[in-house]
C-alpha cells in the first residue's frame, strides 16, 4: 500500500461549514490518501480517467482506495476542515 500525492494542487471550494477539495490522483488497491488538517471526510468521489470501478472507504482524514488494479482519477472530497 502506498502513500497517495495529488499531482494537483486542489481547487477548493466551500458551502456553509463544508469544503470541497478536487485531486488529481493515480494509485493501485489499497492506496491511501491522507489530507491533513481535517477533522471529517463526508463523501469521497472518485471519477475514473481509466477504464476501472474505483471504491473507497474513509475515515478520520484517511481514505483507503478498493480497486482490481491501477486506476487514475479526479476525485472530490466534501470535508469539515479544523
Amino acid at each position: 500500500m502506498a502513500a497517495l500525492v495529488p499531482t494537483n494542487q486542489p481547487y477548493r471550494h466551500v458551502v456553509g461549514d463544508l469544503v470541497m477539495r478536487f485531486y488529481n490522483l493515480s494509485g493501485n488497491n489499497g492506496d491511501t490518501l491522507t489530507i491533513p488538517g481535517v477533522s471529517q471526510i463526508l463523501q469521497a468521489d472518485p471519477c475514473p480517467t481509466t477504464a476501472i470501478n474505483i471504491g473507497c472507504t474513509f475515515s478520520g482524514s484517511v481514505i483507503t482506495f478498493v480497486t482490481t488494479g491501477p486506476w487514475a482519477a479526479t476525485m472530490m472530497v466534501t470535508m469539515r476542515e479544523g
